[in-house]
């Protein structure tokens, strides 16, 4: 008899529901199955621990449910007893697929399985989701079932890269930023814009890293030679640099789930959504309220913090070689197109092929 996991959602909810999947895999009786929705977020299950992988197509539809289509999914080959979702949404989908697995004991939040786990608006999300592992052994400690984010040695020297020519143009030390969400979850723009120039204006070796579709909108014409805009990254790339960033400075997105679960400390901005459920969990960071309050109060803010936390730290990367001050050069401080098109096109081709 198997067990089967769904999982099939946002970006950010891969690295909240990571130890969770990790725990199921070992807790729950095998063989088992992992059924997941891959949308560029394979590379994240490499390491799960299951038996077998079933990737599915699905979409959210326009009353934002999760929506997919059952028949894509083959278990012929497993007689499914246990099957667990650990997704907050149901939709026709999930209930065909539960008729598919035809399990003795289905698990999950709504009242259409047989054990029906409790959800928590005063718990973050990384504990709400862990409950699923607590099922199926009570004491079940969440630190056990924590793994690195399995990146490809090829994301890996991409970033050090970066960082080592970056270094060379005195900036030892970098913010990762990310300004990408829903629309309610957005700040004005000029709050990253006038945090990042306050803040660079009191650290005189730190640089940043902006990554997403919309990073051409945070702009620093002050200290353009210590903005670093990576566009056009897969998310494995995107998430890697990310994860080797000193301080992270951002809103509610999967980025800020990433430096949480990497130990990049820092400060989110949260609008509409919940910090208690969804800010940092793993790691030492502020956030930052910015609904209904002026842009002024939000930038004041958000520059004590990153400057508090900049102020007493020694950047791993001045470890590895010689600190130099900034070297004058003007304008957006990048790797020439062609530098830069040649690591992107290496990193990207080896970390599909998961080197």
């Amino acid at each position: 008899m198997a067990s089967a996991v769904f999982f099939a959602n946002g970006f950010g909810d891969s690295i909240i529901c990571r130890p969770t999947h990790i725990a199921l895999a070992s807790v729950l009786p095998r063989p088992s199955v992992f059924i997941y929705g891959g949308r560029d977020n394979e590379f994240m299950f490499r390491d799960l621990g299951y038996d077998a992988f079933i990737k599915i197509d699905w979409h959210t539809n326009p009353t934002d449910l999760a929506e997919f289509n059952v028949a894509q999914i083959d278990l012929t080959d497993w007689d499914v007893d246990l099957f667990v979702s650990s997704v907050p949404w149901f939709s026709r989908g999930m209930q065909g697929l539960i008729e598919k697995c035809n399990a003795r004991r289905t698990v999950g939040y709504f009242d259409a399985f047989t054990d029906v786990v409790s959800r928590h608006r005063n718990l973050n999300a990384v504990e709400q989701s862990f409950d699923l592992a607590r099922l199926f052994q009570s004491d079940a400690d969440i630190n056990d079932y924590k793994r690195d984010i399995p990146f490809s040695a090829a994301a890996k020297r991409f970033c050090i890269d970066i960082r080592r020519q970056l270094s060379e143009r005195g900036v030892h030390r970098v913010i990762a930023v990310h300004a990408e969400t829903a629309a309610a979850k957005m700040p004005e723009p000029r709050v990253f814009s006038q945090t990042l120039c306050q803040t660079l204006s009191e650290t005189g070796d730190v640089g940043v890293f902006v990554v997403g579709g919309r990073s051409a909108e945070v702009v620093c014409p002050c200290h353009a030679h210590r903005m670093f805009h990576i566009r056009g990254l897969n998310l494995e790339l995107a998430m890697a640099a990310v994860a080797s960033a000193d301080i992270f400075f951002g809103v509610d997105s999967c980025m800020l789930h990433v430096a949480d679960y990497c130990g990049v400390p820092g400060a989110a901005l949260f609008g509409d959504s919940d910090s208690v459920q969804f800010g940092y969990y793993w790691t030492e960071g502020i956030h930052i309220n910015f609904k209904g309050r002026p842009a002024s109060a939000v930038v004041s803010d958000s520059v004590e913090v990153l400057v508090g936390l900049l102020t007493p730290q020694i950047s791993v990367i001045s470890q590895r070689g010689s600190r130099r001050r900034p070297n004058g050069t003007e304008g957006q401080l990048e790797l020439s197109s062609a530098a830069f098109q040649e690591l992107k096109t290496k990193a990207e081709s080896c970390s599909a092929q998961g080197l």
